[in-house]
């Protein structure tokens, strides 16, 4: 039988295989895998009517309890049972040894569009004649404020002057601030797993 030194000896079994009883009988240490870079199922089950829309440029920030995470940035994209795309995948690879559930959800806010309030005013102002729907959509897709006025029982067709202080407020935070509560992850869905 031969024998071969090595200084460094690499086994790639696979996330699925038996390298971990291996490397614990060999007195390795295991940190349990987690799904890290998966999709995430949030509490705001009618956002996933926007199934296939993407959104670009998102700044999302992320606290679990009192625990805040760094801002991340990039697309985002709801399915029928999920929200994902590379902006998820980073906040789920942030907190992928978070235990988050219904009791202990991740608080996501997320900017959706690269504009300030006073913008989104003045746009407003500058569009009296224009219905509701319509000057929204300037900043975030149709599909997107359609379903937000409809969630919050808002006549989008109703001319912009006509919106009241509570029902601009509401808007503005739905592009500004959208807030969601991630309840879990997307068993399956993950790319990569945290951990070993």
């Amino acid at each position: 039988e031969n024998t071969y030194n090595f200084d460094i000896v690499i086994i790639a079994t696979g996330g699925k295989g038996n390298g971990f009883e291996l490397a614990k009988s060999m007195g390795h240490n295991i940190i349990e895998p987690k799904p890290s870079l998966t999709a995430l199922d949030i509490k705001e089950k009618y956002l996933y009517k926007l199934s296939g829309l993407s959104i670009k440029n998102v700044e999302i920030k992320t606290i679990v309890g009192k625990k805040k995470y760094p801002e991340v940035y990039g697309d985002i994209l709801f399915t029928h049972n999920s929200i994902s795309g590379p902006a998820i995948f980073k906040v789920s690879s942030l907190t992928a040894f978070e235990d988050i559930n219904e009791n202990n959800p991740a608080n996501l806010f997320l900017k959706l569009a690269d504009v300030s309030y006073e913008d989104i005013e003045h746009e407003i102002k500058a569009n009296t004649k224009k219905t509701i729907k319509n000057v929204f959509s300037k900043f975030v897709s149709e599909s997107y404020i359609i379903e937000i006025l409809k969630e919050n029982n808002i006549d989008g067709n109703k001319q912009i002057s006509q919106i009241n202080k509570k029902e601009k407020e509401i808007l503005i935070n739905f592009i500004l601030n959208l807030n969601i509560h991630v309840t879990g992850r997307i068993k399956g869905s993950e790319i990569v797993t945290a951990g070993g």
